[in-house]
């Protein structure tokens, strides 16, 4: 969602404006994305009705993840003009603009999740979920209201403030700038670098000097975001705290909320991360887990040990009762058993999370995780799915009732910087435009 706007903002700049018909519409821009079996189906809806309702004449261009996660099924049911995030130079081409083809090999900044539009529905990314469209909608508007109040709004009801926090890129007045792009793990259940590459992080300079300008126009609220936010400055020799420190000695009020921190990171950033914490601008952090069963870390190839990571977010969410956690797991992976099912649910009963997204676990082309012996059943994939969301469910009624269960600080905090390595990505071939 971050580079779709871009794309938009390139095209926009060669003459062209918007239209809320798409009936009307020359250029026709798709965004898609394959990070799961549900998203992927979705995206081809998506791509099949945006072709029924275009004019006949129309340039529809298909973008996002989903050609270069499942080519062989994409090459099938898709014909048109298409390019990927490592390959969004060919916008340019497929548009005529071969001499800007430049202009897209580095990361981007955006203003908001749904790139600051006045419509929810500018977000074609969720636009064809409908339970998804609907909740997004429904937070636009009510942060569209709470900006509307004086003071902090609705933010002076305990519940509300979290909420606002967790869907802080909901905010039309939310700026979001890609810090970087891409990841360096080895993930067994992940697309993202087959579609994305490694990390290529934007030079330190341009992000503190965005943010500078931003703040200076007025804008209180930045998110930074990433494929993986903790990798940020291995390829340029700098890390994600450095990058806070510098962003902390910008002046002017404003908050800072901190997308995809991979649980490795805690391993080599953790000390500088909880002082970054202690200065009081960073509201967000999201770090995902994915499971709290040693054996089934392993077999994802996450590249950290559970109880290496814990005392961490122990430490944290004792230290800084205040900042708002979220974390992801996957229900159902490949040899999970209920014993490893029961280490992600009694993670989620300790409460260190004030969001926690649960997803089934679903097989992508590419992965390895295809490849993995232990695949469950649907319906016991579904129950695991169930299971973990109702301990969620729980844990968020006593953290809204303000009971949440309390955790001590650990001082088995393991530092060891732990960077895994992987080779590089295959090149995924494009059909000619």
């Amino acid at each position: 969602m971050v580079l779709y706007q871009r794309y938009v903002d390139f095209i926009l700049s060669h003459g062209y404006e918007k239209t809320p018909h798409i009936g009307e519409a020359d250029v026709v821009l798709v965004d898609t994305c394959a990070s799961t079996e549900m998203q992927e189906n979705a995206s081809f809806d998506l791509m099949q009705a945006e072709q029924s309702r275009a004019k006949k004449d129309a340039k529809i261009i298909v973008c996002g993840c989903l050609p270069a996660i499942n080519p062989e099924k994409f090459n099938r049911r898709w014909q048109g003009d298409f390019f990927t995030p490592s390959n969004q130079f060919m916008l340019a081409r497929i548009l005529g603009f071969d001499h800007e083809e430049e202009k897209f090999l580095t990361p981007y900044e955006n203003p908001g999740r749904f790139m600051g539009a006045e419509d929810a529905k500018a977000s074609t990314l969720h636009s064809h979920v409908p339970l998804v469209r609907l909740f997004a909608r429904s937070l636009l508007e009510l942060h569209r209201l709470n900006n509307w109040l004086p003071g902090n709004g609705l933010e002076r009801l305990p519940w509300a403030q979290r909420l606002f926090i967790i869907s802080q890129q909901c905010n039309a007045k939310n700026y979001t700038i890609n810090i970087s792009q891409g990841c360096i793990g080895e993930c067994t259940f992940c697309v993202i670098p087959k579609a994305k590459g490694r990390t290529r992080s934007l030079p330190m300079g341009l992000i503190v000097e965005k943010i500078r300008e931003k703040v200076q126009e007025g804008v209180r609220h930045l998110t930074l975001s990433s494929d993986d936010s903790g990798a940020y400055g291995i390829d340029i020799g700098t890390n994600l705290v450095e990058l806070l420190k510098k962003i902390h000695e910008i002046p002017g009020e404003f908050h800072l909320y901190i997308n995809c921190f991979d649980p490795r990171w805690w391993l080599r950033l953790g000390d500088g991360m909880k002082d970054m914490f202690a200065l009081g601008k960073i509201r967000y952090l999201q770090c995902a887990l994915q499971s709290g069963s040693p054996s089934v870390l392993r077999r994802m190839k996450r590249g950290y040990r559970i109880e290496d990571v814990l005392p961490h977010l122990r430490d944290t969410r004792s230290r800084f009762p205040n900042l708002v956690m979220a974390s992801q797991f996957i229900a159902g992976f490949p040899g999970e058993t209920g014993e490893d099912a029961r280490a992600s649910q009694t993670i989620i009963e300790e409460d260190l999370f004030d969001h926690i997204f649960v997803f089934d676990f679903s097989h992508r082309p590419g992965a390895e995780a295809a490849e993995i012996e232990g695949h469950l059943p649907q319906g016991l994939i579904k129950e695991r799915g169930r299971q973990l969301r109702r301990a969620w469910f729980w844990s968020n009624a006593r953290i809204q009732l303000g009971l949440r269960r309390k955790v001590k600080p650990s001082d088995n905090l393991m530092r060891t910087p732990l960077v895994p390595r992987r080779s590089q990505p295959q090149e995924i071939p494009l059909l000619s435009v």
